[in-house]
């Protein structure tokens, strides 16, 4: 299919989306709509039906205006960046069999597995449209007839997933545990399998004959025991529990030394959403150190445009007696720029 993006003339300035089917096999097409705030929540826009027999691409309308959005705009707005997350369910007409649900997110920066860019430009005037296209595939019979039972909840949310729960149940259930992870202060009993599936650094680690493999323990001491238990409730299901400023950086230096890139990349997206006067120094020797390009882009930008407040900040001054280099770099965009 098809998706594009539009901004109406009328007064209240709407936020629409085509749809553009272009695979004949789909009869029927229902898309919940939700805006990825700034604190990454997903906010309800709107639900829409579509049948590819009757009309050609339609025009459908997100819930929030546009002048909504700007007087919004440090939740809906991020740095000028619209996020849009849109969940189809699609059935070829056969009795829910070819019924499938596609989620995919929407921005406007690289993230894993983006396919649909939204430039908002300042406050919306240059709002570029983009189309993306996919093929979905058949599912087998016992996999079409889960993802039917999901999609008859009103709630996606609260549809219990076989998978994550019994992998918080195996996380929660230390008995099977085969190794241990080793802060300062705590231990942590962890399985191999998992930590080698979700971690190329622990794979390696215990794949060969390491002291770790021998001993059954990993020394984890630089990391804090908060940061353990929400790094390993990621590895174990995926889920991403509600941040903090100084939780992301400690869980971004986590994902980065075990190489969790989905983990560093959700903590990245954190940070870059939350720079403000006060920390984006920190941010920026972060993103130096762990060579995030896309954070140190963002970050020195801000820094930029807040260059009066931030140059006489205590942070700037520390940073520039510490990294000079670094100082220079950032200053330097002014002039690359122009």
């Amino acid at each position: 299919m098809e998706i594009n993006l539009a901004v109406t003339n009328e007064n209240e300035k709407n936020i629409c989306f085509g749809i553009n089917c272009i695979d004949q096999r789909v009869k029927y097409l229902a898309v919940k709509t939700f805006i990825i705030d700034s604190q990454m929540q997903k906010i309800d826009s709107g639900e829409h039906e579509y049948w590819p027999d009757s009309e050609m691409c339609p025009m459908f309308p997100l819930k929030f205006t546009k002048k909504e959005m700007i007087a919004s705009k440090s939740r809906y707005l991020p740095f000028d960046v619209l996020t849009l997350n849109l969940e189809f369910a699609i059935s070829t007409g056969i009795v829910f069999e070819g019924i499938e649900k596609t989620a995919r997110k929407y921005t406007s920066h690289p993230l894993s597995n983006v396919e649909f860019a939204i430039s908002t430009g300042l406050a919306f005037e240059g709002i570029e449209k983009r189309s993306c296209e996919y093929t979905t595939h058949p599912l087998p019979d016992e996999v079409s007839e889960s993802r039917r039972k999901c999609i008859s909840h009103k709630n996606l949310n609260d549809c219990p997933c076989g998978l994550i729960t019994d992998l918080t149940s195996l996380h929660e259930d230390q008995s099977t545990c085969d190794v241990k992870l080793k802060t300062k202060t705590n231990t942590f009993p962890v399985h191999t399998a998992i930590l080698c599936a979700r971690s190329p650094v622990f794979k390696a680690m215990f794949s060969n004959d390491m002291k770790e493999k021998t001993d059954g323990c990993v020394d984890v001491s630089d990391l804090q025991d908060e940061t353990i238990r929400r790094f390993l409730l990621f590895l174990y299901t995926d889920q991403l529990e509600d941040l903090t400023w100084d939780a992301a950086l400690h869980l971004f230096k986590a994902a980065d030394k075990y190489a969790v890139i989905a983990y560093r990349d959700k903590c990245s997206y954190f940070l870059k959403s939350n720079l403000n006067l006060e920390n984006a120094c920190e941010a920026l020797i972060l993103s130096d150190l762990h060579q995030d390009n896309d954070l140190k882009e963002r970050t020195q930008n801000f820094i930029l445009k807040n260059a009066k407040v931030i140059f006489k900040s205590e942070e700037w001054k520390i940073l520039k007696d510490n990294n000079s280099k670094l100082v220079i770099e950032t200053m330097d965009r002014i002039w690359n720029e122009e």
